[in-house]
C-alpha cells in the first residue's frame, strides 16, 4: 500500500478526515495492522502517524 494525497494549507491545531477502505479477497487475513503517516511540507520533519487495525466481519 502506497499513495500521496495532498490538503489545502491546514492551520495549526486543525483537523482533516480520511476514509480508508479495505477490499478483502478469498485468501485475506483476518486482521491486518497499517498506518498512515501525515507529513507538513512547509516542515518535512513534522509528522503524525495513526495506527489502523481492520477487522474481517
Amino acid at each position: 500500500m502506497a499513495g500521496t494525497y495532498t490538503t489545502a494549507s491546514l492551520a495549526p491545531g486543525a483537523t482533516f478526515d480520511i476514509k480508508v477502505v479495505v477490499k478483502v479477497g478469498k485468501k485475506a487475513e483476518k486482521k491486518v495492522k497499517t498506518s498512515v503517516t501525515a507529513t507538513s511540507v512547509r516542515t518535512p520533519a513534522a509528522t503524525d502517524v495513526v495506527h489502523l487495525l481492520t477487522k474481517r466481519k
